[in-house]
């Protein structure tokens, strides 16, 4: 049985979401488009279950 989050397995969404708000709070992530796009996938993906 494999946990899902949207269309990603659970263990690579919680890779990605950990390296995301790291980011995050180191105040590292990109101030523009790609930076953007990155967060709002996360909570996407998270909505979606």
């Amino acid at each position: 049985m494999s946990w899902k989050i949207g269309v990603i397995d659970l263990p690579v969404y919680l890779v990605l979401a950990a390296i995301i708000l790291t980011a995050a709070y180191f105040n590292k992530i990109p101030a523009n488009m790609l930076g953007g796009f990155a967060v709002i996938m996360i909570w996407g993906f998270s909505l979606e279950m």
